[in-house]
């Protein structure tokens, strides 16, 4: 993946919604910067904040991403 072309990188896929857990769940989300592929769950925790969190081999980090008003 790292000598495609930035607009052919993927960089969330999988994301099924699990009703039970009120998240997104499934997924892998792609690091461009390290090369590498993690596990992903997504939620909101507020109507423009989204948390994301990815985890591989047991260590994960989160990141939140807000809405950008226009």
């Amino acid at each position: 993946m790292k000598t495609q072309n930035i607009y052919q990188i993927v960089i969330v896929k999988g994301l099924k919604y699990e009703a039970a857990k009120k998240r997104w769940g499934g997924a892998k989300i792609y690091d461009p910067t390290k090369g590498l592929q993690v596990n992903a769950t997504a939620e909101f925790e507020t109507a423009d904040k989204l948390k994301l969190r990815g985890t591989i081999l047991g260590v994960g980090v989160t990141l939140y991403w807000t809405r950008i008003q226009e």
